[in-house]
C-alpha cells in the first residue's frame, strides 16, 4: 500500500504474520492479539472490494502478548507469551498447548522455526533481549529450544 505520493505505507498495527502451507490463510496480529484470519484470495484478487475484505476478516483465536509468531510445514502455529513466559503451540483445532514456560521468555523479540536435521529433531530459534549485566545496554542474543 502507497500514499498519493508514492511513499510506502503499512497496514496499521500488524506485527506478526504468516501464511499457511496451501497459500490459502493469512494469520496476523498485532503485538497484544487477537488473532485474525483471512483468505488470501481476498487479497490478491483485484475485484475484491476494501469492505469485503474487512468484512473477511476473522477473529480466529484471543491470544496474548506475543513476542513471534512462526508457521510449520504442518501448519501448526507457535508462539510466545511474554506476558508469563510461555512458548505456545496451536493447531486447526486452536487449542492452546503450553510446549514451555521460561521466564526469560518474557524478553522474546521474535521467533523462527528451524529446519530439521539428521542429528536433531524440529527446532524453534528465539531471539531475546535483555539488560546486559551491571549495564544499562540491552543485549541480544538467540536461544534454541527443541520441539517435542
Amino acid at each position: 500500500m502507497t500514499t498519493a505520493d508514492g511513499t510506502p505505507r503499512s497496514g496499521g498495527n500488524v506485527r506478526f504474520m504468516v501464511m499457511d502451507h496451501s497459500r490459502q490463510w493469512l494469520f496476523y496480529q498485532t503485538p497484544t492479539g487477537p488473532l485474525y484470519r483471512l483468505a488470501t484470495a481476498l487479497v490478491t484478487d483485484p475485484s475484491v472490494s476494501p469492505i469485503e475484505q474487512l468484512e473477511g476478516m476473522a477473529n480466529w483465536r484471543r491470544t496474548p502478548s506475543l513476542g513471534g509468531l512462526a508457521i510449520s510445514k504442518n501448519d501448526t502455529l507457535y508462539m510466545v507469551d511474554i506476558d508469563h513466559g510461555d512458548l505456545l503451540a496451536f493447531g486447526a483445532d486452536r487449542i492452546p498447548l503450553r510446549l514451555l514456560h521460561d521466564p526469560r521468555l518474557t524478553h522474546t523479540r521474535d521467533i523462527a522455526l528451524l529446519p530439521r536435521s539428521s542429528r536433531a529433531n524440529a527446532r524453534i530459534a528465539v531471539l531475546l533481549e535483555e539488560n546486559a549485566p551491571s549495564s544499562s545496554q540491552k543485549a541480544s542474543h538467540i536461544a534454541e529450544i527443541g520441539l517435542p
